[in-house]
């Protein structure tokens, strides 16, 4: 692939590189699409570029995870097995070569960078370091793990960021400084930007406001959503819940995502009526994603206090319903949620008092609290939107494809 001029006077020609494709819903969590699509509300040309050969890494996946499951009771995945990154990925390079007027690759997964073809600047967005997942998440603790698995992913990731032509877009400092101390990266290649929120149809600055104005009635209403209850922070939710209420503050905790707490169940049984649950809602399907906005606009405060977290993507969500948001300082949250703007951080353990206290003062505080939510949403709007993310990543593209054509 041959490098092009700077894209002056005219909307950058981007290639989306990835092996399950970035426009499949699944990948990520959706996270590659929403980028892509990010890209080209700021007017960007985006190429998906993927899947590849998708049947065949299935099946690979399908044989080797069932032999590690069952006689080794330990989880693989392809994604992290060097061999097969690099044959797909080679395999992949040659849909790239079609392209001959790029301006550069985007990439969205470190293992599926480490090959792509040179030619062309590479930006690669991610979260976090594998370091990080290993010791965030408990189902990719190296005990969980096969050894060489662990060896190989870190291997996948020193190949990537020690490439001159790979230049990391992370979504935290957390994860940056990571990546800097793990594999040497020169912190002049990398750059700090928090992915936006990842909504369809985001809700107009009127219908905030105007729910804004509808708040403060009744009970003090608390939002939780979240597909795990303890990683996510679910007790300290469920605590926090317990002390304001114990301040005097009538109040309740709505709880959406966790599959194995669902309404009417005796996983559920032994809960404070104060908690109501509402399941998973998908955004993907009408009903649920009405009854999700509903309960954005109606919430007076979201709360996540979560345990271990890349990010976060849904405290930007909150801002862009001007829910003020109480959050902990973990992971890469500190980037996503700023401490007196979106809402509030605090200490992962030992909080529920702090966050009780928090609360009580805001939503007693009419005025203060409406002032809250307002640069809630502002900051949506100006940091968070899928166009104001979209925007600054075009902008980080754009002037690094700049200073390479000067330097050259």
């Amino acid at each position: 692939m041959k490098h092009s001029n700077s894209p002056e006077g005219r909307p950058l020609k981007l290639l989306f590189f990835d092996l399950y494709g970035p426009l499949d819903p699944e990948n990520w969590s959706g996270t590659p699409k929403q980028i892509f699509h990010c890209l080209e509300e700021a007017g960007a040309t985006v190429i998906p570029v993927g899947p590849h050969y998708l049947f065949w890494r299935k099946s690979i996946q399908w044989i080797i995870f069932r032999y590690y499951k069952w006689y080794k009771k330990l989880f693989y995945h392809i994604d992290r097995h060097l061999f097969w990154a690099r044959v797909f990925t080679k395999l992949g390079n040659r849909r790239l070569r079609k392209y001959r007027d790029a301006d550069a690759v985007v990439t969205s997964f470190p293992p599926f960078t480490s090959f792509v073809s040179k030619g062309l600047p590479i930006f690669m967005i991610h979260d976090a370091t594998w370091g990080q997942v290993i010791e965030d998440y408990p189902w990719f603790a190296r005990s969980h793990q096969p050894a060489w698995v662990v060896e190989d992913g870190f291997e996948l990731e020193r190949i990537t960021y020690q490439r001159e032509d790979v230049f990391p877009v992370l979504t935290s400092s957390w994860a940056a400084d990571r990546a800097i101390a793990d594999y040497g990266v020169d912190p002049e290649r990398i750059t700090i930007l928090a992915l936006g929120a990842n909504l369809k149809k985001p809700p107009e600055r009127e219908k905030v406001l105007s729910a804004l104005l509808r708040r403060g009635q009744g009970a003090c209403k608390l939002l939780f959503v979240g597909k795990e209850w303890i990683r996510k922070g679910g007790p300290l939710a469920l605590e926090a819940t317990a002390a304001l209420i114990g301040m005097g503050v009538p109040a309740e905790l709505h709880v959406v995502g966790p599959a194995e707490l669902k309404a009417g169940t005796t996983a559920v049984a032994g809960f404070p009526e104060f908690v109501r649950f509402h399941g998973f809602l998908r955004k993907s399907v009408p009903q649920e994603a009405a009854v999700l906005e509903k309960l954005y606009l109606e919430s007076d405060f979201f709360i996540l206090p979560t345990q271990a977290e890349a990010l976060g993507v849904v405290y930007a969500e909150a801002a862009a319903y001007g829910l003020p948001a109480l959050g902990t300082s973990v992971g890469g949250v500190p980037s996503i949620l700023h401490d007196g703007v979106d809402g509030a951080i605090f200490p992962p353990a030992g909080s529920a008092q702090q966050m009780a206290a928090w609360i009580k003062e805001h939503y007693l505080d009419r005025p203060r609290y409406e002032a809250l939510a307002r640069r809630a949403r502002e900051d949506y709007e100006q940091r968070l939107s899928s166009l104001a993310y979209g925007t600054q990543l075009a902008e980080i593209i754009r002037t690094r494809i700049d200073r390479l054509r000067q330097a050259s």
